[in-house]
């Protein structure tokens, strides 16, 4: 049986993309974004996402009172993009 040689993918070809919430949120190059935590906020759980120019691109607003910690993400309009909330944490039993 004669050996198979191994051929490594290409360097130069990165995986496609892949848009979570919308094609619009993606870009070629790197963007530096700052996260914020908002010093003024009912839940204590509200950020803003700014650009490198003070742009708000996003925000996360929390809830006040939310059994699994509920947050939305909103686009610079205050549209909501989509909902998140914390996995509820499994009791270790110990046997």
């Amino acid at each position: 049986m004669a050996a198979v040689p191994y051929r490594a993918p290409p360097l130069h070809q990165a995986p496609a993309p892949l848009a979570v919430v919308s094609p619009l949120f993606c870009a070629p190059y790197a963007v530096p974004l700052t996260v914020t935590k908002k010093a003024i906020s009912r839940s204590g759980r509200d950020f803003i996402v700014t650009d490198a120019n003070g742009a708000e691109m996003l925000r996360v607003n929390g809830a006040i009172f939310s059994v699994h910690d509920r947050r939305v993400l909103l686009d610079a309009a205050g549209q909501p993009l989509l909902s998140m909330r914390e996995k509820p944490r499994k009791l270790r039993s110990f046997n």
